[in-house]
């Protein structure tokens, strides 16, 4: 479990520093475009050191950081995947431009960039994978 725990921190932190090698662009810095993703970046931060010290509290707080990581994603993403808006997809298009994309783009639905595709599988994963842990 803390090798996924491990890895998730590490993939999720690139959208603190940006990562960007010449013309690809898997994800730029929050601290220049989206600061506000420095709100979910710290308590994530604080679940995986109190999850690697103590892993029988962190669980817990991991568990809890998961489930409300689980359904922001589902409120800021999927939500709009599903049912999405012209305007929804104008405005996450024109955001997300400079990013790659393993799917192009769409005008008429919601296609996320390759680092928010990526994020959709490992949220889910981490939250199935820290139920497990706690029900062993």
């Amino acid at each position: 479990m803390r090798w996924l725990v491990l890895s998730t921190f590490l993939f999720y932190s690139l959208n603190v520093t940006g990562f960007k090698i010449k013309d690809f662009i898997l994800v730029e810095s929050c601290l220049k475009n989206e600061p506000i993703d420095m709100v979910f970046w710290v308590p994530y931060l604080v679940s995986v050191i109190v999850f690697w010290i103590w892993p029988g509290m962190g669980q817990w707080f991991m568990l809890g950081f998961m489930s409300l990581g689980t359904l922001v994603l589902f409120m800021t993403t999927v939500k709009h995947m599903i049912w999405p808006s012209k305007k929804k997809i104008k405005g996450y298009n024109e955001f997300f431009s400079k990013t790659h994309h393993i799917i192009k783009p769409s005008d008429t639905k919601l296609i996320p960039d390759t680092f928010h595709l990526i994020l959709l599988f490992l949220v889910p994963l981490n939250l199935t994978g820290i139920v497990v842990y706690i029900l062993r």
